[in-house]
């Protein structure tokens, strides 16, 4: 007998099930049972018993062997059975250090025991099966490149201990649809979500005061993005390539639009630049194609006044800026 669960999918026993192998203190786990293949699984989300485990799924149902010493405690352990694998330490775990799992191809879940402080450079970089990952508000850094090229994680929680994410920290994610960043992030380093394809709108916090060059890089989804007036400078390429984008609210804290912002923001069809932006760089809002409406929150005289690079405007349809007092000739 048992209790359904899903279709086809029933829980064994009337209540758990003792999975004891190797396992400090025999941890008490719910299992469920694929009626048609009478596999057993664990059922997802269950608390880790202890703080010396890190839990994780793989595709083909095998051990995921990772780089060893990179954890603040050594491997004892690295078992997969019943769909689940559990790779058991002698003691705490207190990082999840550079390169730990990269290239781990099999690698679709991980849950990291909230003993964890770091996750380190590269540690995920092209898990490409990678679809979930659950990290514990214990983290407070998170590693250059640690998730870049996971193409098939669609979204990730980012927990409100970390203060910055570091450059290239998702590139090339490009099966993320969303992503939560806390209010207790202060920068977004470069090339972040370079290459996150399918990123369709992101949150930037009032705590961020800085986003790197090329952050949002090609992501073809984004249609619209508020950033926050916390930020001085919209850095080079910021935006470049995020041919989706309609529409982006520029705060009156910014003083400079970065060279290649922009770029081939072929959907943008208005802009509107605060009295504050002091430069545009170059090539800043080329290939722009459909932007129809420039509006500058300042007179003819302050718009004259802003430096413009080369090509600032190459491809760019509208014949005019709007100013508060007139309009300026392009």
């Amino acid at each position: 007998g048992g209790t359904l669960i899903s279709p086809q999918v029933s829980l064994v026993g009337s209540d758990e099930v003792v999975y004891s192998k190797k396992i400090p203190n025999e941890s008490r786990i719910k299992f469920a049972k694929d009626e048609t293949t009478g596999k057993l699984y664990f059922i997802v989300d269950v608390v880790l018993p202890s703080n010396n485990e890190i839990w994780y799924t793989s595709s083909n149902d095998s051990v995921v062997t990772p780089f060893t010493n990179v954890f603040g405690a050594n491997i004892v352990d690295n078992s997969y059975e019943n769909g689940k694998g559990i790779i058991t330490f002698d003691g705490d775990i207190t990082s999840i250090g550079g390169f730990t799992f990269r290239y781990c191809t099999n690698l679709v879940s991980i849950t990291i025991p909230n003993s964890v402080t770091t996750i380190g450079d590269n540690a995920f970089t092209n898990c490409s099966a990678l679809t979930s990952i659950t990290i514990p508000n214990s983290v407070t850094s998170i590693g250059r490149t640690a998730f870049a090229g996971c193409s098939n994680l669609t979204s990730i929680a980012i927990p409100n201990s970390v203060t910055s994410i570091a450059d290239s920290t998702f590139t090339d994610c490009s099966a993320l649809t969303s992503i939560s960043i806390p209010n207790s992030v202060t920068s977004i380093g470069e090339q972040v979500f370079s290459g996150c394809s399918l990123l369709t709108s992101i949150y930037i916090p009032n705590s961020v005061t800085s986003i790197g060059m090329f952050a949002f890089k090609n992501c073809s989804a984004l249609t619209s993005i508020i950033i926050p007036n916390s930020v001085t400078k919209i850095e080079d390429g910021a935006f470049k390539g995020c041919s989706a984008l309609t529409s982006i609210s520029i705060p009156n804290s910014v003083t400079i639009i970065g060279e290649f912002a922009f770029e081939g923001c072929s959907g943008l069809t208005s802009v509107t630049i605060p009295n504050s932006v002091t430069r545009i760089g170059r090539q800043g809002f080329k290939d722009c194609t459909a932007l129809t409406s420039i509006t500058y929150d300042g007179t003819q005289e302050q718009w004259n006044a802003v430096s413009k690079g080369d090509e600032w405007k190459l491809s760019v349809p509208s014949t005019y800026v709007q100013c508060s007092d007139g309009q300026v000739a392009l």
